[in-house]
Order: C-alpha cells, then structure tokens, then sequence
C-alpha cells in the first residue's frame, strides 16, 4: 500500500492524504452539513425591478428558469416565484430560513378533481 501511495503521489498532483482517502473510499469532506447552492442575482433583479432600479449590462435578462412539462402544458420554476407565492403558514419566514431551512420536494402528478371528491370505503 505505501508503495501505491508514494508512486501516485510522484507521478500526480494529489498528496498522499488524499491519496489514501481515494483508495480506502474515505469521504474527503468531515461535514455534517449540506451545503445550498443558491443563485441570487435572480432574486437582486428582482428587488431592482420592484424598486424601478434600472438593470445595466449583464443584469439584464439573466434569469435562469426552470420549465417542466406538466400534462398539456408548461410551467416555469423559479426560486424567486417559489419564495413569491409561498403559502400563507410560511408568510413571515425569512428568505435566508426559506432557503437554508426549507426543501422543495416534487409531489408527483396532481390528481384529477374526480379522484380528489372520490372517497374511499
């Protein structure tokens, strides 16, 4: 085994902890934190827009969304709109709790209102 480590540490960029880590199937990160990737020049702009705050150069148009087809039509994802339109029990949760705390989870296909006033024996 240090006969591996050392020859790969020789012929690459990688140390011989790392090394180790890689061959034994170790995690390479001690965390017990999951980090979010959030994107937010989306939610900037839109305070800027809100505000009447002109958008110069880059700014402009740069929203990224997400567009799922659902049945026969499409909707569009956004964080932004997600933290819009959130429902009323979340009305005084914080965008950084909204983002850091919360997860959304996709439900499946909606059932139709037949299914939904059917009831069950």
């Amino acid at each position: 085994m240090v006969k591996i480590v050392n020859a790969l540490t020789a012929r690459k960029e990688i140390g011989a902890p790392m090394a180790c880590l890689y061959l034994l199937k170790h995690p390479d990160h001690y965390t017990n934190f999951k980090f979010i990737v959030w994107y937010w020049p989306q939610f900037v702009n839109h305070i800027k827009e809100e505000f009447g705050i002109p958008l110069y150069g880059s700014d402009k148009n740069r929203d990224k969304v997400t567009i799922r087809r659902v049945e026969e039509s499409i909707v569009s994802l956004s964080p932004v709109i997600d933290y819009i339109y959130r429902p009323s029990v979340y009305g005084n949760v914080c965008l950084y709790d909204w983002i850091t705390i919360y997860t959304k989870k996709y439900c499946g296909p909606a059932r139709s209102r037949k299914d939904k006033n059917t009831v069950n024996d």
